[in-house]
């Protein structure tokens, strides 16, 4: 697949920019990388501003794959920001953690946000969007304040903003050609060997707040669902929706 990457100076959001290469026309693969996003979001509508110094990019899908398979890229995604930076914290005494379901996490000695992940459809085609803090601003801006602490590669290793951008799309396109072939099943085990929830007691709710589920995580199933188990011990899948841990 030709992947063909436009880099542009500002935008509002890169998924936006995708969102206009997808009315073009634009083929599976075409990616934008912004130097700072004016107006970053996450899932649900969490506004943020995006300073320079940090990666923003967002890149263009049009899987063959049926509507309950494509949650899951947002867990593949994941895995590749892990399988692209875990090796760097391991030798520095922290670990990369996966958040589900598009948070990337650095634990030890205190979880910190390392990037968010953004999957909109558009029209007839998906947009996957990724925000890693690379380097931390020097003007005081905060790349998410909804995150109670952030933590920013360069803590760890200077590598520049660009050579990121090109890894991840190595990884994650590598990852997602096996995915259209199989689904999530065989991410399964390495995404629940590196997931943060594991043994906790959380609540999911949708975008207004309302209760979906609650109950001890369990991991996750073949499709890249939460498997939650319940007061009365039974257990339960759940494709999407927001974590607050309770304990």
């Amino acid at each position: 697949m030709a992947i063909k990457v436009k880099l542009i100076a500002s935008t509002t959001s890169t998924n936006d920019e995708i969102k206009k290469a997808i009315d073009e026309g634009k083929p599976e693969g075409f990616t934008i990388r912004a130097l700072r996003q004016t107006a970053g979001r996450g899932r649900n509508g969490h506004m943020w501003t995006s300073p320079a110094g940090s990666l923003y990019i967002s890149t263009l899908l049009r899987p063959d794959a049926p509507a309950e398979q494509l949650p899951s890229l947002s867990l593949l995604a994941g895995l590749a920001v892990y399988r692209m930076l875990a090796s760097y914290y391991e030798v520095n005494g922290k670990q990369i953690k996966l958040k589900w379901p598009n948070d990337v996490m650095v634990t030890k000695p205190i979880n910190g946000k390392l990037a968010g992940i953004l999957v909109e459809a558009h029209g007839d085609a998906l947009v996957l969007g990724l925000g890693l803090n690379v380097n931390e601003p020097q003007n005081g801006e905060s790349i998410d304040p909804a995150a109670s602490y952030v933590t920013y590669v360069a803590n760890i290793t200077r590598l520049d903003t660009a050579d990121f951008g090109r890894e991840f799309l190595e990884q994650f396109y590598a990852l997602y050609e096996r995915w259209l072939e199989d689904g999530f099943a065989p991410f399964k085990d390495e995404f629940n060997e590196a997931m943060l929830l594991s043994g906790r007691t959380i609540e999911l709710v949708d975008a207004l707040g309302n209760t979906l589920a609650t109950g001890i995580a369990q991991g996750v199933d073949e499709r890249g669902y939460l498997v939650l188990l319940d007061e009365d011990g039974s257990m339960k899948a759940v494709a999407s929706g927001e974590v607050r841990v309770l304990h």
